[in-house]
């Protein structure tokens, strides 16, 4: 069939074109949109059209650009959709019921223009390459496009390209052709950029809740941490304490037990317990005769009963650690060495 596809731009055109002319179909390609604005926007898109479909052998055929007549039909429609709901753009972005009406006003001229232009030009049928944009009414863009194609006499070709719109973006960034960011009319510029503004205060808002519960995390770290420093600092002061007090009875001790004699007069010899050398006990505050009846004098007696195993007297012997084994301390040379029993 000899088609004429009308195309709102060239990344917009690349999934139908493949798809039409894989169906057997001979395109040619019309640019009518006179709802974009402003005027450098409108050649530019061209332009982006023009560069690709020279390099596939489509023709182009370009459309009267009459924003006057757009702004007559659609952009009344548009003007008072956009009162009915006190002027809020961002509500007109997000509720396809407030612009719904203002679309179909756009839809129906530029395919009506389409529609009269391929029936003056022995076209046989019409088509679009709208239906790729899952931002359209594409239910409405159908009931349109069969009424202009009616009304002109040739026959509507429509078909929902919507599930092959990422891949005609993934082909529109690989070829790196323009892409714009708004559908082409004032009023969707403006509800573009809502969106836009919306977006980054969502982002803000979310970011600045992100700071505020992390600066509430690292305030409760810190004083957990805070109340573990006060924890071991009471520690530390309580074991201060302690050794203060255990220093100071320290110091009570040594200065009731270390003096040039004890209590009782006598003097006493005090080694460390590291010396290896035997040592005197400091007598413990008690009565003298006591600590003698139970430290010197079995010592005595044990020294007493040892001379007179080996048949002598206890003179001149002294006694080491192991007390089984006598030596002699103070022996003139003239003495005889003793012997074991």
């Amino acid at each position: 069939m000899k088609l004429l596809l009308h195309a709102c731009c060239g990344p917009c055109s690349l999934e139908p074109t493949r798809i039409l002319r894989a169906a057997g179909h001979d395109l040619a390609i019309y640019y009518a949109n006179s709802n974009i604005a402003p005027a450098d926007e409108h050649v530019r898109r061209l332009a982006t059209l023009r560069t690709w479909a020279d390099g596939e052998g489509l023709p182009v055929i370009e459309g009267l650009y009459d924003p006057a007549a757009w702004k007559a039909c659609a952009g009344r429609v548009g003007t008072a959709a956009l009162a009915a709901i006190g002027g809020d753009v961002l509500r007109s972005a997000t509720e396809p019921s407030a612009r719904e009406a203002r679309c179909r006003a756009c839809y129906r001229l530029r395919l009506s223009e389409t529609a009269r232009t391929a029936a003056e030009l022995g076209f046989d049928g019409v088509g679009t390459t709208l239906s790729v944009s899952p931002y359209q009414f594409t239910e409405v863009i159908g009931e349109e496009l069969e009424r202009a194609a009616a009304g002109a006499g040739v026959r509507a070709v429509f078909e929902d390209f919507r599930p092959f719109y990422d891949e005609a973006v993934r082909r529109s960034r690989a070829l790196g052709m323009y892409r714009q960011n708004y559908c082409g009319c004032r009023f969707s510029e403006a509800e573009a950029e809502a969106e836009r503004k919306a977006r980054k205060a969502a982002r803000a808002a979310e970011r600045a809740a992100r700071t505020e519960a992390q600066a509430a995390e690292r305030a409760a770290a810190e004083a957990e941490r805070a109340a573990r420093r006060a924890e071991r600092a009471a520690y530390d002061a309580k074991q201060a304490k302690k050794r203060a007090v255990l220093k100071a009875l320290r110091e009570r001790r040594r200065e009731t037990h270390d003096g040039p004699t004890g209590r009782d007069g006598a003097q006493h010899e005090q080694q460390g317990p590291r010396d290896g050398h035997r040592h005197f006990e400091t007598p413990p505050a008690r009565p003298l005769a006591a600590w003698l009846a139970k430290r010197v004098r079995p010592l005595k007696a044990k020294r007493r009963a040892a001379a007179r195993r080996i048949g002598g007297s206890d003179a001149g012997w002294s006694w080491g650690r192991d007390r089984s084994r006598p030596r002699l301390a103070n022996r003139s040379p003239s003495q005889p060495a003793p012997t074991r029993p």
